[in-house]
């Protein structure tokens, strides 16, 4: 019997999608944006902000600075190498 639903079942979950409207604050939005990241891979976040997460930029800045002056980047292809390296982590 799984995955089947009674008419019943599918009526109140009919009703129910009708309230659900998402989040309404800005507040609501910044943390339900968050919602489906597994990785940040392909974030356009650096940092993750969040209820469950939050990263710090300090820590992300000294991170940077140590990885800066450990491999000392000379132009903009390894600087931004040492950028992903760094965002990656």
């Amino acid at each position: 019997m799984i995955g089947t639903m009674t008419p019943k079942q599918l009526e109140a979950n009919q009703g129910n999608a009708l309230k659900s409207t998402g989040p309404k604050t800005p507040e609501g939005r910044a943390v339900s944006k968050m919602n489906a990241l597994k990785h940040g891979l392909f974030s356009k976040e650096v940092l993750v902000r969040g209820l469950n997460g939050k990263e710090n930029r300090r820590e992300l800045a000294a991170l940077h600075e140590r990885f800066w002056r450990q491999y000392c980047p000379v132009g903009p292809a390894e600087e931004m190498m040492l950028d992903q390296i760094v965002t990656a982590n």
